[in-house]
Protein backbone atom coordinates (compact mmCIF):
# COMPACT_ATOMS: atom_id res chain seq x y z
CA UNK A 1 0.00 0.00 0.00
CA UNK A 2 1.23 3.26 -0.91
CA UNK A 3 1.49 5.63 1.96
CA UNK A 4 0.35 9.64 0.75
CA UNK A 5 2.36 12.53 2.82
CA UNK A 6 -1.04 14.38 3.74
CA UNK A 7 0.97 17.76 4.33
CA UNK A 8 2.51 17.72 0.71
CA UNK A 9 -0.79 17.09 -0.38
CA UNK A 10 -2.45 20.04 0.80
CA UNK A 11 0.78 22.10 0.16
CA UNK A 12 0.29 21.21 -3.77
CA UNK A 13 -3.25 21.74 -3.62
CA UNK A 14 -2.85 25.60 -2.39
CA UNK A 15 -0.08 26.16 -4.22
CA UNK A 16 -2.63 24.74 -7.52
CA UNK A 17 -5.40 26.99 -5.81
CA UNK A 18 -3.17 30.06 -5.87
CA UNK A 19 -0.95 29.60 -8.86
CA UNK A 20 0.70 33.48 -9.02
CA UNK A 21 1.19 33.88 -5.14
CA UNK A 22 4.57 33.15 -4.02
CA UNK A 23 3.89 30.63 -1.32
CA UNK A 24 6.30 29.37 1.44
CA UNK A 25 5.35 26.80 3.48
CA UNK A 26 7.88 25.85 6.72
CA UNK A 27 6.69 24.11 10.32
CA UNK A 28 5.70 27.24 12.28
CA UNK A 29 3.15 28.33 9.47
CA UNK A 30 1.29 24.94 9.63
CA UNK A 31 1.50 24.64 13.03
CA UNK A 32 0.57 28.03 13.36
CA UNK A 33 -2.28 27.43 11.05
CA UNK A 34 -3.86 24.56 12.98
CA UNK A 35 -3.95 25.69 16.10
CA UNK A 36 -5.84 28.85 14.75
CA UNK A 37 -8.64 26.23 13.19
CA UNK A 38 -8.33 24.42 16.15
CA UNK A 39 -8.74 27.50 18.30
CA UNK A 40 -11.82 28.80 15.90
CA UNK A 41 -13.72 24.88 16.51
CA UNK A 42 -13.00 25.27 20.52
CA UNK A 43 -14.88 28.32 20.53
CA UNK A 44 -17.50 27.01 18.31
CA UNK A 45 -18.04 23.91 20.24
CA UNK A 46 -18.67 25.77 23.03
CA UNK A 47 -21.11 28.05 21.44
CA UNK A 48 -22.96 24.96 20.69
CA UNK A 49 -22.93 23.63 23.69
CA UNK A 50 -24.56 26.61 25.23
CA UNK A 51 -27.14 27.25 22.57
CA UNK A 52 -28.00 23.06 22.98
CA UNK A 53 -27.92 23.42 26.54
CA UNK A 54 -29.75 26.46 27.41
CA UNK A 55 -32.90 25.49 24.71
CA UNK A 56 -32.71 21.95 26.83
CA UNK A 57 -33.20 23.97 29.52
CA UNK A 58 -35.34 26.44 28.70
CA UNK A 59 -38.11 23.23 27.18
CA UNK A 60 -37.74 22.29 30.32
CA UNK A 61 -38.87 24.89 32.69
CA UNK A 62 -42.55 24.77 31.58
CA UNK A 63 -42.98 20.66 32.25
CA UNK A 64 -41.47 21.62 35.64
CA UNK A 65 -43.48 24.76 36.93
CA UNK A 66 -46.93 22.10 35.15
CA UNK A 67 -45.28 18.98 37.47
CA UNK A 68 -45.06 21.65 40.68
CA UNK A 69 -48.35 22.93 40.28
CA UNK A 70 -50.40 19.99 39.52
CA UNK A 71 -48.67 18.06 41.95
CA UNK A 72 -47.84 15.64 39.69
CA UNK A 73 -47.00 11.87 40.60
CA UNK A 74 -45.48 9.19 38.83
CA UNK A 75 -46.19 5.17 39.81
CA UNK A 76 -48.88 3.05 40.73
CA UNK A 77 -50.11 1.90 44.00
CA UNK A 78 -47.57 2.24 46.99
CA UNK A 79 -44.91 3.44 44.74
CA UNK A 80 -46.06 6.47 43.96
CA UNK A 81 -43.35 9.70 43.43
CA UNK A 82 -43.70 13.08 42.88
CA UNK A 83 -42.14 14.07 39.51
CA UNK A 84 -40.86 17.24 40.07
CA UNK A 85 -38.23 17.05 42.13
CA UNK A 86 -36.23 15.04 38.76
CA UNK A 87 -37.72 17.70 36.17
CA UNK A 88 -36.10 20.83 38.65
CA UNK A 89 -33.07 18.56 38.78
CA UNK A 90 -32.70 18.88 34.80
CA UNK A 91 -33.57 22.56 34.72
CA UNK A 92 -30.69 22.90 36.84
CA UNK A 93 -28.59 21.11 35.29
CA UNK A 94 -28.99 22.08 31.75
CA UNK A 95 -28.36 25.86 33.11
CA UNK A 96 -25.04 24.38 34.62
CA UNK A 97 -23.74 22.87 31.64
CA UNK A 98 -24.74 25.73 29.41
CA UNK A 99 -23.20 28.40 32.24
CA UNK A 100 -20.08 26.13 32.07
CA UNK A 101 -19.91 26.10 28.24
CA UNK A 102 -20.79 29.90 28.45
CA UNK A 103 -17.63 30.62 30.62
CA UNK A 104 -15.69 28.19 28.59
CA UNK A 105 -16.39 29.65 25.43
CA UNK A 106 -15.08 32.99 27.41
CA UNK A 107 -11.61 31.73 28.83
CA UNK A 108 -10.91 30.27 24.89
CA UNK A 109 -11.97 33.94 23.48
CA UNK A 110 -9.64 35.66 26.40
CA UNK A 111 -6.51 32.75 25.76
CA UNK A 112 -5.18 34.86 23.30
CA UNK A 113 -4.57 37.99 25.23
CA UNK A 114 -3.45 35.93 28.23
CA UNK A 115 -0.57 34.61 25.77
Amino acid sequence: AARVDVRRVLIGTTHVAVPDAALHFDRENVILTASLVQFAFQIFAALVGVAFFGLVCWGSLDPAAYSWNSNEFEGEGALRVPVWPARFVVVLGTFLAALNYLLLAIDRIRAPARG
